[in-house]
């Protein structure tokens, strides 16, 4: 009897455990899924908190946008009528000059210039400028102000390349002047200390694909040549163009807001390649903005790789009046370049 009252009691203290450890897991269960909805409660708070401050933000923009859009649209009768007095009057300085060709007198250089521009004839305006070439720093300080006078000017400067292209595929004399001339004309309109300072809407939608389309086959067929070897010995660098080229190359893609066009490294070696020409310094700012820094330590790298190599070559062959030599011009290189960065 005994036994079994103990059994009993056992039996019951079995089932109190038991429970006990129920009741143990359910409260860390209950505790566990408490932390979880509290953290994800926390999650989905700061999120719509953020959401909320995204949402903020763009409102700002949105009414910003809006804000600035109402002024522009504002705007548009003022500056189409702006436009519009100046095309008339441009157009009527053209007919103007074209009336007058008969004249006797012979006009100067300037004014030659600014008659050519407002007949907006390219092939004659290249022509005076290869004639003129002596001339050179008349005829860039006054490109500018005769490149005014046009009806068009962005539509003067891409037929004035234009015809160099053509004329580069098909003619094979005269070329340095053709480029040179060409090179007056692009910098008339994108003067190298303007180049930072270059507007979004300056040219309209057309203007901007025709020279987008201009770009892309002037760098196609310059590495068509460098592909083909004609390049090699006339000497053009690796991608197809001499250095003034690919100065106007460069002067036109910033000039009309081409950068993201093309890729960074094509920028890049076409720079370090012709690293020694004044203008590449001054194009690079513009050109690679905040990079330009990692650009001219890698054009120092590339220097010092040629100096350390050239003086083991003359070492190794025991040539000690010519490592003199290669010191020399190595230095005067480097000094020449870090002039022109700076």
């Amino acid at each position: 009897m005994a036994t079994e009252v103990i059994n009993k009691v056992q039996n019951l203290f079995d089932k109190l455990e038991a429970r006990r450890s129920i009741l143990s897991t359910c409260t860390d269960l209950y505790k566990t899924l408490t932390s979880h909805f509290s953290s994800l409660e926390q999650s989905i708070a700061s999120k719509s908190q953020a959401l909320d401050s995204r949402i903020q933000a763009l409102d700002s923009d949105y009414q910003t946008c809006i804000d600035d859009l109402k002024r522009r649209e504002e705007c548009i009768p003022d500056r189409l009528a702006s436009i519009s007095s100046h095309i008339e009057a441009q157009k009527q300085s053209a007919l103007v000059e074209i009336q007058n060709t008969t004249s006797e007198e012979s006009p100067s250089m300037v004014e030659e210039l600014k008659s050519l521009c407002r007949k907006m004839d390219e092939s004659k305006l290249l022509k005076l400028l290869m004639a003129k070439r002596k001339e050179a720093s008349m005829l860039k300080s006054e490109i500018g102000n005769a490149l005014n006078e046009c009806v068009d000017p962005p539509r003067l400067v891409l037929d004035s390349v234009k015809e160099f292209m053509e004329l580069k595929a098909n003619v094979k004399s005269g070329q340095p002047d053709r480029r040179w001339a060409c090179g007056i004309v692009v910098g008339g309109l994108f003067p190298l200390d303007g180049l930072k300072e270059r507007k979004e809407g300056a040219f309209s939608r057309a203007i901007l694909e025709r020279a987008e389309a201009m770009a892309k086959e002037w760098k196609e067929k310059a590495q068509e040549r460098a592909t083909s070897g004609v390049a090699s010995g006339s000497g053009e660098g690796m991608y197809g163009m001499g250095p003034a080229e690919a100065s106007m190359f460069l002067q036109f893609v910033l000039g009309f807001g081409l950068k993201g066009k093309f890729d960074f490294e094509f920028f890049k070696n076409l720079v370090m390649e012709f690293s020694s020409r004044r203008d590449m310094a001054r194009l690079a700012a513009p050109l690679f903005g905040e990079k330009v820094e990692g650009l001219f330590f890698s054009l120092c790298g590339f220097i010092k790789v040629c100096y350390l190599h050239l003086l083991r070559l003359c070492a190794h062959k025991n040539l000690i009046v010519m490592s003199c030599v290669i010191v020399c011009f190595s230095r005067g290189y480097l000094c020449n370049s870090l002039g022109n960065v700076g």
